[in-house]
């Protein structure tokens, strides 16, 4: 028998899966700047580099800085501040609670 992989995104087809229709990005999307002190939201796409852990899904944050073409960004999880690096894809502008 082989090995199944253990990698880091073994298992998340679906939490990572989209429809058909929105699987690409446009070029607003990819070149998105973000001011620090701006509060983002993590939407992961799979397909593109850069992506945070699987965990911070979904989950809401400050960006502090920019390191290179990513950006850094502060996210509460259980009681203590994570920084998170990722590209401008895996983020979009928080609206607020709609």
């Amino acid at each position: 028998m082989v090995k199944r992989s253990s990698g880091l995104q073994s298992g998340r087809s679906k939490t990572l899966r989209r429809r058909r229709s929105s699987r690409k990005i446009g070029t607003a999307r990819a070149l998105r700047q973000f001011k620090p002190g701006d509060v983002v939201h993590i939407d992961l796409r799979a397909g593109f580099e850069g992506m945070p852990h699987g965990r911070y899904k979904g989950r809401t944050g400050t960006v502090v800085r920019q390191q290179g073409s990513a950006y850094v960004i502060d996210v509460r999880e259980g009681g203590k501040v994570r920084k998170i690096i990722s590209d401008p894809v895996h983020l979009r502008p928080y609206r607020g609670a709609a």
